[in-house]
C-alpha cells in the first residue's frame, strides 16, 4: 500500500513540474543575462527533461558554442548509459530529445555542423546490440540524414 502511494505522489509530482516547465517554456525569455543563467540553474537543478525549453537556455546562456556543448555532454551520457542497449525505448527517447533541440540548432549550415559535431562522438558506436540482435542507431540515422550523409 505504501508504494503505491510514493508511486501515485511521484507522478503527481513529475507532472507538476512538467506543466511548469512548459508554462516557462511559452513565456518569453528572461531579459538578463544573469537571470537567464538563474533560470538555466534551476532547471537542471530540478531535473527538466523539456528538451525545447533546455536547448532554448543552453543557446541563450552560452550561445552556438554552449548549446553544443551541452548537447555533446548529453550525447556522451547516452552512449555510456547500460539502458542504451538494454531496449530500444532508450534510443526513441533520446531521438525526440535529439528532434527537439533540431529546431533549435540553426538552419542550413549551422544544423549540418551541430549534426556532424554530435555524429563524431558516435565514431564507432552507430548500432544497438539488444539481446543479440544487431540494429542501427535511430540517433545515428536521424543525425546523419541532417548532416548530409
Amino acid at each position: 500500500m505504501r508504494s503505491c502511494w510514493k508511486r501515485s505522489r511521484c507522478m503527481y509530482v513529475s507532472t507538476v513540474r512538467d506543466m511548469v516547465h512548459a508554462r516557462i517554456f511559452a513565456l518569453p525569455t528572461p531579459a538578463t543575462e544573469e537571470e537567464r543563467v538563474l533560470l538555466l540553474q534551476a532547471l537542471e537543478r530540478q531535473g527538466c527533461t523539456h528538451a525545447q525549453l533546455l536547448a532554448r537556455c543552453w543557446k541563450e546562456a552560452g550561445g552556438d558554442e554552449g548549446f553544443t556543448a551541452h548537447c555533446r555532454s548529453a550525447v556522451e551520457a547516452y552512449l555510456a548509459s547500460p539502458a542504451r542497449h538494454q531496449s530500444k525505448r532508450e534510443a526513441e527517447r533520446f531521438l525526440s530529445r535529439l528532434k527537439a533541440w533540431e529546431k533549435t540548432a540553426g538552419g542550413g549550415t549551422r544544423k549540418r555542423a551541430w549534426a556532424n559535431a554530435l555524429l563524431e562522438l558516435f565514431a564507432g558506436q552507430e548500432s544497438l546490440t539488444i539481446k543479440g540482435k544487431v540494429s542501427a542507431d535511430p540517433c545515428v540515422e536521424y543525425l546523419s540524414k541532417l548532416a548530409g550523409r
